[in-house]
């Protein structure tokens, strides 16, 4: 009963929403999830950390008419958000943003930059026009499936070792090791590290210590009772002292403090 009291206290708490949805069969290949994130009316100034994902993201708000490219990672990204805000985003395949737009795969490392330089002006000014007359995430998908299957027409093909390595770590979520998994797609430790940094940005070894990292983070999120230590063993970390580096290091908080933010928030279909 004090579980179930305390659980409806934390719900109650609760000042923000984030949910991710799948986009149409056409993104597949270059997109992981959609996502919406709002802030509740009443909330104030919020401290918001943001998780890593190992790949591009695209920020979307039509209250400041911005589109942003968020690149992938490999530091912490702490935002102040504030009451009403509301954003629209996509979450990339490693590669993915970086091939559609036509851009060096290091160039957007731990960068951010405005979608209209990088994809065209029209193209920014299209979508955030149609996200103002969007009604429900069903429209939101036919738009974003839209906007950005006019970027795959000339976009190159994905780096098929990238794929199938990001593919591989995904499904194990970080705990395969890189050289199995490069003998496995039958190239050397120093050729998939060179042509998964060129595609992506990061390091397969970077990119699987961040989905290690979002895999504990979501079971965090969706546990009824948080047990740190058993997240460690079961997301394959030696202990939960190197869970706590690993999330202070990627997500600038200790697990306890990443536990306390999230559960303000509601999160509804987040995928690991």
């Amino acid at each position: 009963m004090a579980s179930d009291q305390h659980s409806r206290t934390e719900r109650s708490r609760q000042t923000m929403v984030y949910r991710e949805f799948k986009p149409g069969k056409v993104l597949g290949p270059y997109v992981v999830a959609y996502w919406f994130f709002r802030v509740a009316p009443d909330s104030g100034e919020v401290m918001h950390s943001i998780p890593l994902t190992g790949a591009a993201t695209l920020s979307m708000s039509v209250s400041a008419g911005r589109i942003i490219v968020v690149g992938p990672r490999t530091r912490p990204l702490q935002v102040i958000v504030r009451a009403g805000d509301e954003f629209w985003g996509v979450h990339f395949v490693p590669g993915a943003i970086e091939a559609l737009l036509g851009v060096p795969g290091g160039s957007l490392r731990d960068a951010r930059a405005e979608a209209a330089g990088l994809a065209g002006r029209q193209w920014a000014t299209q979508t955030l026009a149609g996200l103002r007359r969007a009604r429900g995430l069903v429209q939101v998908r036919h738009l974003l499936d839209r906007q950005l299957s006019m970027l795959t027409r000339s976009a190159p093909r994905l780096d098929s070792a990238v794929v199938r390595c990001v593919s591989l770590i995904m499904s194990s979520e970080g705990a395969l090791p890189i050289a199995r998994i490069a003998a496995e797609i039958g190239l050397s430790d120093r050729q998939l590290r060179r042509r998964f940094r060129a595609a992506t940005g990061l390091t397969p070894k970077e990119f699987a210590r961040v989905r290690r990292v979002r895999a504990a983070a979501v079971d965090a999120v969706y546990a009824h009772t948080v047990h740190w230590g058993g997240i460690a063993a079961d997301c394959g970390y030696a202990d939960q002292a190197h869970l706590s580096g690993e999330f202070r290091r990627t997500l600038g908080l200790t697990p306890v403090s990443f536990g306390r933010h999230a559960r303000r928030i509601k999160h509804v279909r987040v995928m690991r």
